[in-house]
Order: structure tokens, then C-alpha cells, then sequence
């Protein structure tokens, strides 16, 4: 029998650690507005009522040269709610830091802080892949406001190496994109387009290094300068000819791929809302008709897709594209998806080509037409241009700031989630809604996820019940002589009511004084 116990015990201890998940990422801590980066780890335990615990050890701050050990941010017991394979954890609350437990640490700040504002928002999915943001307020303790980001989304959501810092010597491009250098088709050796790296770059974004295409001609032929994510084929000696092309899942499909061993290909896990990217474009030759640059960006379903087409093609999901770019110095340029266009394909979001070309029309421009590009982003939005609790409209535009909101001297059965009608803004963003009984109501947290899980917006709704009316002691609206024989039996210590609510004549004390004054409040309303 004992070994009995033993058993089931450590098979309990086996199934309660299976449900601890480690996170293991970027932790982004911004003091008074300076941000810096380290390393961080972030585990969640999911308990047997369905409720999470959220750990963030050995939580340092560091300024400059500067490191303070604050210890251990612990919050148990998080109500949470999943939608569309997206669990979200939300919490606003005071908690106590404790000690680390890095040995090499003789002193902890956390333990001397006493009780910490917070609030936190998680977001993680199926994948592993989580998003926390942690408020500590310490304004009034230490004079500081901390914000604390942890992601290990990584490039999952974006273009990888989307700001061209990193470059590759074995065909002088940006990884993961390519040009005619890494190009196919029987031409990609000779095309005039070239691409290399330049210190040009936007000021005031941190960047080193942009890319620029140049076009070049053959034969008093202009062959545009053109990149892509995907694969260039050179396949015709016509410009105008499909046959000269990117492509996305190619001929070769998957398997194909370039002399760093990078796919020709970009998968997508999460439908954007639009493209952004910086941009600068100038003519070797002023051109009064050919005279835009271009970029295109489509969304696929995986499925063989080129640019420009040779068919009809039904697997495309969403376009963001200008074909009449005519800047001349640095523009944050923002190309929002259509995904109405192509509803009809029911394509869903599963890969990417983006192509940036020196003219919008092949063969075309002048030899010399440049395009400098840097920073290449995906945006995904995570908002409600509506939020409705039965016939009490709350958020009426995705403009409106306000979050917390408060619907006093509530009289209705607990709120449901189903009772809150929302609308929400970003093409695959997740909304959660979770409503709690508190002391004094109910209080209700609606979420928004954006598809990339970095941005996330909360709404609070706090349901403050009406307060019974004097002597209503068993709350059922009416005082009458119902009342009168519950605080009887309270005082026999048959009933068992809260002091505050028996205290009628508000002396401190819960007597027969308390009936008598009962008695005047019925009979004073008759």
C-alpha cells in the first residue's frame, strides 16, 4: 500500500511539472524612458482550477554601467481565458517581490519594497511563443516608472533580417533576399540590375546600413533594378516577357535554396495589416512617363506565385502595393493590405513575396534609377472600434482612449462574456473575454491580441452592484418584517450577517437597539 502511494504521488509530482512552460526570450526593461535588453526566462504554471502562475526570476534593472537586483516577480493564481489557439492573462494588483535565488547575489531590492503596483498583460499560443508586458509602478517608492516587455516572437511575424544589417559575401546581398546575383533563368548572370549595401540610412532610427538597387541597360535596353524575398528568374531577352519574374515557392519549391542555405521563401504565421518601410528613390535620367518606382507586396497561400503574373492566379490573399513611388529623399512609406479584393480565393495567409523594383513598368526608366530601402515591417493591429455590453455602448471608434470603464449600481444577474458585443480591428487579431466576481461586483476584462502577439489592449469593465437600501437585510428590495426577523436570529446567533450591515442606529454595536430603530424605518414608510 505504501509503495502504492509512493507511486501515485510521483506520478502526480510528473503530471503537475508537465504543465510548467518555460519562455525563454528578450526582456526589453525601460526606466524614466531608457531601455535596455537582457536575457530572461519566464516559466507559467497552469493550475488544477485552470488559473496560471507567472514567474519572471532574478529580475535585474540595469543603467548603464549600473546593475540593481530586484528578485523574484511572482503572480499566482491568474484567471485566463484562450480564443483561436491564443491563451491571455491579464492582471492589475499589488504583489510582493521576493529574493532571487542567483547565489552570486548577496542583496535583493524586491523584499524591501513592500507591496508593488502592477499591471501585467501575457499572451502566449500553441507554438511556445509568448509576449509579456509588466507595469511596475514605483513612482511614488523610488521615483521611477518601469516598463518591462519580454517577447521570443523573434522574426516569426516579420521579414527576417527586414533592416539589411546583415549581408552575405558569398552573393554580396542582404541575407534572405536576393537579386539577379542569386537569380535563375539563363540571363541572371548577365541582367544589368545590381544591389549592394550603403551607409544612406533614415536618420533617427538606429540604422547602419539600407539597401539600393541600381538599374543598368544592355543594348540600350534598361534592365530594372529589382529584390524580393523570393527568387528573380532572368528568362527572356524581352523585359515585358513573365518569364522574367520572382517567384515564390518556384520550381523547385521548398528545397530551393540559395549559397547561405536561405529558402526562397518567407512563410508567414499571422495575417498583417499592413506594410511599412522606408524608402528613397532617384532617376539616373529625369523621365517624364516611366517615372515611379515600385513595390509590391503579396500575400500567398503557400501555393507557386510569380510577380509579374503569367496566369490568373486564385491563391492570393491580400495585396499592399504602389506602383507610383516618386520620392526623392527618405519617406516612411505605409501600404496597407486589401484583403476585400481577393476574399472570393478564401486564401489563407501562408507566404510571402515581396518585391521593390527601380520602375514600376519592365524595361523601362533610365539606366542609373536607384531605390534605397531599409527596415521593411509588418504591422498587426490589436483594437475594438466597438465594444457593447447589451444596450450600454462603451467604445465606438478604434480612436477612443479610454480602457476602464465603470456601470454603477448594477442590478442584473452576473454578467456574461457572451453579453459584451465587440469589434475588433487587425486582420487576425484574437479577442478574450473574461468576467470575475469581486466584493463589490463583477468586473470584466476584455482583450485584444494582435497577430503577432506584441501588441495586446485591455478593457476593463467593473460592475459595482446598487447598495440595499437601509435595513434591506436580506437584500430582496423590500424592508419589511422579513428583515426585522433576520437581525432577531442574528442576535440569537441563529443568522449570521456582516456587523456593518445590523448596525442600523451606526453606534458600534448590534443590539435590540438595532431592532427598534428596524421597526421606525418599516413603519416611518407606510
Amino acid at each position: 500500500m505504501k509503495k502504492k502511494l509512493l507511486s501515485l504521488f510521483a506520478v502526480a509530482v510528473c503530471s503537475l511539472s508537465a504543465l510548467a512552460t518555460d519562455y525563454t526570450g528578450t526582456l526589453t526593461v525601460t526606466v524614466n524612458g531608457t531601455a535596455s535588453s537582457q536575457s530572461a526566462t519566464i516559466t507559467v504554471d497552469e493550475n488544477a482550477d485552470n488559473t496560471y502562475n507567472l514567474v519572471l526570476k532574478n529580475f535585474v534593472l540595469k543603467s548603464g554601467d549600473q546593475t540593481v537586483p530586484v528578485g523574484n516577480i511572482q503572480i499566482d493564481s491568474l484567471a485566463a481565458v484562450t480564443t483561436s489557439g491564443v491563451t491571455m492573462l491579464y492582471v492589475d494588483r499589488s504583489i510582493k517581490i521576493s529574493a532571487g535565488d542567483d547565489s552570486s547575489v548577496s542583496s535583493w531590492l524586491g523584499p524591501m519594497l513592500g507591496a508593488v503596483p502592477i499591471k501585467m498583460s501575457a499572451r502566449f499560443n500553441a507554438s511556445n511563443l509568448m509576449v509579456t508586458s509588466i507595469d511596475i509602478d514605483m513612482k511614488q517608492l523610488l521615483g521611477q516608472s518601469i516598463a518591462v516587455l519580454f517577447e521570443n516572437v523573434g522574426t516569426h511575424f516579420q521579414m527576417p533580417n527586414g533592416d539589411f544589417e546583415t549581408w552575405t559575401s558569398a552573393t554580396a546581398e542582404p541575407r534572405y533576399w536576393h537579386s539577379f546575383a542569386s537569380g535563375s533563368g539563363f540571363l541572371a548572370g548577365s541582367a544589368p540590375g545590381k544591389i549592394a549595401s550603403s551607409t544612406d540610412v533614415p536618420s533617427g532610427i538606429g540604422s547602419t546600413t539600407s539597401v539600393v538597387v541600381t538599374s543598368g541597360s544592355v543594348f540600350s535596353i534598361v534592365g530594372n533594378g529589382t529584390f524580393t524575398n523570393g527568387r528573380i528568374n532572368a528568362g527572356s531577352m524581352s523585359a515585358a516577357n513573365t518569364a522574367n519574374h520572382s517567384e515564390t515557392y518556384g520550381p523547385n519549391s521548398t528545397t530551393a535554396t540559395d549559397k547561405n542555405g536561405d529558402l526562397f521563401v518567407t512563410p508567414m504565421h499571422a495575417a498583417p495589416d499592413s506594410l511599412t518601410l522606408w524608402l528613397k528613390f532617384s532617376q539616373g535620367k529625369a523621365q517624364t512617363t516611366y517615372k515611379y518606382a515600385t513595390v509590391n507586396c503579396v500575400l500567398t497561400d503557400g501555393t507557386s506565385y510569380q510577380d509579374p503574373e503569367d496566369k490568373t492566379y486564385t491563391n492570393k490573399a491580400a495585396v499592399a502595393s504602389d506602383s507610383k513611388i516618386t520620392v526623392t529623399g527618405w519617406k516612411h512609406m505605409s501600404l496597407p493590405f486589401d484583403y476585400d479584393s481577393y476574399a472570393s480565393n478564401n486564401a489563407q495567409v501562408k507566404a510571402v513575396l515581396l518585391t521593390i523594383s527601380t520602375n514600376a513598368t519592365p524595361g523601362k526608366g533610365s539606366s542609373g534609377d536607384q531605390v534605397w530601402v531599409d527596415n521593411v515591417e509588418f504591422v498587426y493591429n490589436a483594437a475594438l472600434s466597438s465594444l457593447k455590453f447589451k444596450d450600454t455602448q462603451l467604445v465606438s471608434s478604434a480612436a477612443d482612449t479610454a480602457t476602464r470603464f465603470t456601470i454603477a449600481d448594477y442590478e442584473g444577474d452576473a454578467p456574461q462574456a457572451s453579453d459584451f458585443a465587440v469589434t475588433a480591428v487587425g486582420k487576425s487579431a484574437v479577442v478574450g473575454k473574461l468576467v470575475q466576481a469581486t466584493g463589490s461586483g463583477y468586473v470584466a476584462t476584455v482583450t485584444v491580441v494582435s497577430g503577432d502577439l506584441m501588441t495586446a489592449k485591455t478593457y476593463v469593465v467593473n460592475f459595482v452592484k446598487k447598495a440595499p437600501a437601509k435595513g434591506d437585510l436580506n437584500q430582496d428590495g423590500t424592508v419589511d418584517v422579513a428583515d426585522v426577523t433576520l437581525l432577531v436570529n442574528k442576535l440569537l446567533g441563529i443568522a449570521v450577517l456582516d456587523d456593518s450591515q445590523c448596525d442600523l442606529n451606526h453606534d458600534g454595536i448590534v443590539d435590540v437597539a438595532d431592532v427598534t430603530t428596524l421597526v421606525n424605518i418599516i413603519t416611518a414608510a407606510k
